[in-house]
């Protein structure tokens, strides 16, 4: 198997099993796109630790395997009929070829920084249930450690590659989400004179084009900050909380 491919079914099952959870707690807007990000993120984290506390980490990945095809499999029998469902997966699985394409695909990496080095290095850690104790309270684990969870899942030897510039394309799926669930009376046309300038912008912007393939965890966070915020926004005018701002707000703190 190509490393492509194999980033590719990862990716695929790391934000399948994730829009199963969200459909599942009761988010089934396209929220449950970043929304399953965040909830597979942190069933990766709360797995991985669960191990490396029994001493028992060199399973990790194995575990994270069989239950996200668990979960996912259990969301497919009881979604079996709902369309909305499977359109949510179509459009995860899409979003998961595009990471490996553009980095195995198409050769583009981020820019080296030593902050990416630290990553990678406790990322690699992880992949080879090293002892995490050598690190200590050093700049990788400072920085959070769900993200270099995530990287570690890919090839043996090697990091995830596709997985940043999947979270990239979660975090605009977001903002669509975003500015759709907090002006819902926006016309098509009104959608266009927005989109259209400011994503010329955006898409000549340094910082945001080196953010896609950019090794760091702040687009992961920022997905979580956005994803809280605007439920915690929806349930003020709301005057009520949900249970699917209440997921989406605990899934954005979580992972923050």
């Amino acid at each position: 198997m190509t490393p492509l491919i194999f980033e590719f079914l990862v990716l695929a099952l790391l934000l399948g099993s994730g829009i199963a959870m969200a459909r599942l707690l009761g988010v089934s807007s396209l929220a449950a796109i970043p929304a399953g990000l965040l909830l597979a993120t942190s069933w990766r984290a709360v797995s991985y630790s669960a191990l490396e506390i029994a001493g028992l980490s060199e399973i990790a990945r194995e575990l994270w395997l069989v239950s996200s095809a668990l979960i996912l499999l259990v969301a497919a029998i009881r979604y079996l009929r709902d369309r909305s469902f499977w359109l949510l997966i179509a459009l995860g699985s899409a979003v998961a070829l595009i990471g490996p394409v553009v980095t195995r695909g198409l050769g583009i990496r981020g820019i080296p920084h030593s902050d990416s080095l630290w990553i990678l290095t406790l990322s690699d850690l992880m992949q080879r249930a090293g002892d995490l104790e050598i690190v200590g309270g050093r700049t990788a684990i400072k920085r959070g450690f769900s993200y270099p969870m995530l990287l570690a899942l890919g090839p043996q030897g090697e990091f995830l590659t596709g997985l940043t510039p999947v979270i990239f394309l979660v975090l605009v799926i977001a903002i669509i989400w975003a500015v759709r669930s907090l002006a819902p009376k926006l016309q098509p046309k009104t959608w266009l004179l927005i989109l259209l300038p400011l994503g010329l912008v955006l898409a000549t912007a340094p910082i945001i084009l080196r953010a896609f393939t950019y090794v760091n965890g702040h687009t992961l966070t920022a997905v979580g900050v956005l994803v809280a915020s605007v439920a915690v926004v929806r349930a003020v005018a709301q005057k009520s909380l949900s249970k699917e701002n209440l997921v989406l707000v605990m899934s954005g703190l979580a992972v923050i």
